[in-house]
């Protein structure tokens, strides 16, 4: 979630080039609003009952991570499917994870693909639509335009990845919560070994 609290600005502003490509500047500044949009434009799926608590959109803008609780079997689906036939072209990859995945995280989201997906059943290619034309795995020239470039064929796949638990209304969920040790959050080291463990 973004939230402006104040816009300021100098007197004597500093201007600067916006740099653009990989998570770089104009990159990174893209991922916001486009991260917003989701997240407001997937809480209305199925009449707005889907539980959504986060967007993430990785580096390259080509893959969205949606944190969610499911409710219903299918639903998680629903959801990958509106995210990846909104309002941008960019997304190509989209992955639903729960409410104790970090959607910021790519080692904890590939942690949740990783333990939680059946790709038979998990992992669902869509082909035949239309990708972004920045998408250099995808995207050609149509030999026919080529000599003046005004036609930029970009039509694809996408695949959404499914890396929720069963549904709320499963009783197969609790299988897949994490396995933690005893007491995990309830020891503070610093009680244990004072201001040392603070210096690191």
């Amino acid at each position: 979630m973004f939230e402006a609290r104040c816009v300021t600005m100098r007197r004597d502003p500093i201007y600067m080039l916006m740099q653009s490509g990989y998570d770089v500047e104009a990159a990174i500044f893209h991922r916001i609003p486009m991260a917003i949009t989701q997240y407001n434009r997937l809480r209305d799926v199925e009449g707005g009952s889907v539980k959504i608590h986060n967007v993430n959109v990785l580096p390259s803008n080509f893959i969205n991570v949606i944190q969610m609780t499911p409710r219903f079997e299918g639903q998680a689906k629903n959801v990958l499917l509106a995210a990846l036939s909104g309002p941008y072209l960019h997304p190509k990859i989209a992955i639903a994870v729960d409410e104790d995945v970090d959607p910021f995280d790519p080692a904890d989201v590939f942690w949740a693909v990783a333990t939680r997906v059946n790709p038979e059943r998990d992992v669902m290619i869509l082909p035949g639509v239309r990708n972004h034309p920045m998408d250099p795995a995808i995207t050609a020239y149509d030999p026919a335009e080529a000599a003046h470039r005004t036609l930029m064929q970009s039509v694809g796949s996408k695949m959404l990845i499914d890396a929720t638990k069963p549904p709320l209304t499963s009783p197969a969920r609790p299988v897949f919560d994490r396995i933690r040790p005893m007491g995990w959050g309830e020891v503070n080291p610093e009680e244990w070994f004072g201001p040392a463990f603070r210096k690191g």
